[in-house]
């Protein structure tokens, strides 16, 4: 009987323990997701493409599928694909990333997912690279945010139809825990920088920031806000912006989002009102804002009050007294002499300046001065008049204070006759006498130039030792290389160094970019070279030949000697097995190689971490593949593309091109043509290039 009852819930059972494990793998993979979250977004690097592909890859995981696509909704049936990830076999990753909108073809149930072939799916431009993989059944899950809009959808494609059950199983046993989990993660990502900025703003009180949905309503009302328009935040946000337009202007705002809709920004002027409907004169400049995926998500509004400056406008053209008085209480000495030459105006600083009490009207400008220098005075005037200059300055000093003294010329009437002069005594003795005592000083500030130099010298001398001398010259392989750096001191480095381990033959070839120039980033390839020493005597002892182990003893030891600068460094290693003829390559966000096989270059493709000096835990991925005689594999850094940014499409793009059209020259030829264009390049650039580093290898 028990047996009976046993095989009878038996199914229960396991249906239970079932349910139980996917509830405990979702949520460990949910755990690693939320962690890498939270430590990407504090990276000043490209971290959402990061964070995207480590969702996308757990995921993809979690279910078993070959691949996976995420898309974003724009609307019911148009969307765009933000991030896909496959298998490393299908040559299909993140790199294929579409960039525009396309139709959807789908039926969601909120409850549901939606089964369907993948002829039918949502990639139309990936149709064949699916079905080259045999992968027929997929189904498509839909992330619903907490107002029920549909925002979000991810595909998953199968193999075969029991792989698809199975992980459509799974999904329906934690469809609810699913749902809310990726709809509070997508929601966050995609709201993260609006957020930041929100907060950042809404405690700024000297300046007006106001942020806008995509509807014109108030979603931020920081605090300089709060004073000019006296509105406390709980009492706007969510009313149309419209409302502090003043009477018969609650339409211009309206006409200034059209413009937007051609333009990124505007700046016009107008009149608001605040609480009390007081208007008030402001100069507004509109900058519209743009999602994740490139899609109108609102507007910044940022408020000048020009009330003050149009009041005295108003005032001095009303009242001329104003001018008299900004004249009388001048720091600078004024003097105004009509067009005979005679004094007219003068003010208090001019009696300092003269030390002279008597009453100036009415005498001619030369003799309130001392003779030498009112016939230099004289002389100024008479060339203003007979070069019919508007402006002239000399320099003179009285009573061991130094005056710049600057004559304007005034016009009389409307056909520029002389009308007179205005003379400014600009006191200029602080800065005379800072010039003196720098002057004073230049001896010992050339002496520290020059110690700064020598340092720099035998800073660049240590560089240049770091990088080998010649390249392996072996029977299988080739090896070219280019290191030219932009300053004396660059962050860009290199080595090749041959490694024998029970009696294999290994070339051990990196390329790594410290951020930044000068001599601090140059010390950090010191350690570079060290810890390449330290990683071979590590090998040699026995431990296992991953590039990958590489990059975690470069990480460490860059977040152990703790940089203050917020260095980081991108590298990429490449060890070959000459013995084996196998490749094994790993990269630390350093841009990825070019591959030549067969005559055709191609981009490599596969997953790198994150770069160097940036997380404590690195998770670094090892690409491993057997080579054939004749490839070629071109490692380089970011100057190496910025010589095609002025092509018409990516510099990626450009270089492979270039690489295919010498591609039956030798490496000493590719790397002259490299060097010839890398000329040109620097004398078109006024600001300066970026390092050039390259290394070329052709494996026979």
């Amino acid at each position: 009987m028990w047996i009976i009852i046993l095989i009878e819930i038996m199914p229960l059972i396991l249906f239970l323990i079932y349910y139980i494990y996917c509830l405990l793998q979702f949520s460990k993979i949910s755990r690693g997701i939320f962690h890498n979250y939270i430590s990407l977004i504090t990276l000043n690097t490209d971290w959402k493409n990061t964070f995207l592909e480590d969702l996308a890859e757990s995921t993809r995981s979690y279910f078993h599928t070959p691949f996976i696509s995420i898309t974003k909704l724009k609307s019911s049936n148009t969307g765009r694909m933000i991030i896909s990830s496959g298998e490393s076999s299908m040559g299909y990753l993140v790199d294929s990333i579409e960039k525009e909108e396309y139709f959807l073809n789908k039926k969601t149930n909120p409850f549901l997912p939606f089964v369907y072939k993948s002829e039918d799916g949502l990639i139309q431009k990936n149709t064949n690279i699916l079905k080259s993989y045999n992968l027929d059944y997929s189904f498509m899950i839909p992330i619903f945010f907490s107002d029920g809009k549909e925002e979000v959808l991810m595909s998953l494609y199968f193999k075969n139809g029991f792989l698809s059950f199975v992980a459509y199983l799974k999904y329906i046993l934690i469809r609810k825990k699913f749902s809310y989990f990726y709809a509070g993660v997508f929601r966050n990502f995609m709201k993260s920088f609006e957020s930041t900025a929100d907060l950042l703003l809404e405690e700024i009180e000297d300046h007006v920031a106001i942020s806008l949905d995509e509807n014109s309503k108030i979603v931020a009302w920081n605090k300089g806000a709060e004073k000019l328009f006296a509105y406390r935040s709980i009492e706007i946000i969510g009313q149309d912006f419209s409302v502090l337009f003043n009477y018969g202007e609650e339409d211009v705002f309206a006409k200034s989002l059209e413009i937007l809709e051609v333009k990124n920004n505007i700046k016009y002027f107008a009149t608001l009102k605040d609480r009390m409907n007081i208007p008030i004169k402001v100069e507004l400049k509109v900058k519209k804002m743009a999602s994740i995926a490139s899609e109108l998500a609102g507007y910044s509004v940022f408020v000048k009050d020009i009330t003050k400056e149009e009041i005295f406008k108003d005032n001095i053209q009303q009242h001329s007294f104003i001018n008299y008085t900004i004249l009388e209480n001048s720091q600078d000495g004024i003097l105004i002499l009509d067009a005979a030459d005679k004094i007219i105006f003068y003010n208090q600083r001019v009696r300092i300046i003269l030390d002279n009490a008597m009453n100036l009207f009415g005498i001619p400008g030369k003799k309130i001065f001392p003779r030498n220098f009112g016939e230099v005075f004289e002389k100024t005037i008479d060339r203003l008049k007979e070069e019919k200059l508007e402006f002239l300055d000399i320099d003179y000093s009285f009573e061991s204070r130094y005056y710049n003294i600057r004559f304007f010329r005034v016009h009389k009437n409307s056909n520029n006759e002389y009308g007179g002069v205005i003379v400014f005594f600009i006191d200029e003795s602080m800065r005379m006498f800072a010039l003196m005592e720098l002057e004073e000083k230049k001896e010992a500030l050339e002496n520290i130039n020059k110690n700064l130099l020598d340092a720099l010298d035998s800073a660049k001398i240590m560089q240049e030792t770091l990088v080998p001398d010649k390249l392996p010259d072996k029977e299988k392989m080739d090896c070219e290389a280019i290191y030219k750096l932009s300053d004396d001191l660059g962050g860009d480095f290199y080595y090749v160094g041959t490694v024998f381990v029970e009696e294999k033959e290994y070339i051990i070839s990196f390329i790594s970019d410290v951020s930044g120039h000068g001599i601090s980033s140059s010390m950090l390839n010191v350690m570079v070279r060290d810890v390449y020493q330290s990683y071979v005597d590590v090998i040699e002892a026995g431990a296992p030949i991953d590039p990958a182990n590489f990059l975690k003893m470069l990480n460490k030891k860059l977040l152990d000697i703790n940089v203050t600068e917020n260095k980081f460094i991108t590298c990429i290693v490449l060890i070959t097995n000459l013995t084996d003829r196998e490749i094994s390559i790993s990269s630390a966000g350093h841009t990825l190689p070019y591959f030549i096989r067969n005559n055709k270059v191609e981009l490599m493709s596969f997953k790198r971490t994150v770069p160097l000096g940036v997380m404590d835990v690195l998770k670094c991925h090892t690409e491993v593949m057997k080579y054939e005689e004749g490839d070629r594999f071109v490692l380089y850094t970011d100057g190496f593309l910025d010589l095609f940014e002025v092509d018409d499409q990516k510099p990626s793009d450009s270089a492979k091109y270039f690489l295919q059209e010498h591609i039956n020259e030798s490496l000493i030829e590719q790397k002259e043509k490299i060097l010839q264009r890398h000329e040109i390049y620097k004398q078109e650039q006024l600001a300066g290039a970026d390092d050039l580093t390259m290394l070329f290898m052709e494996l026979k």
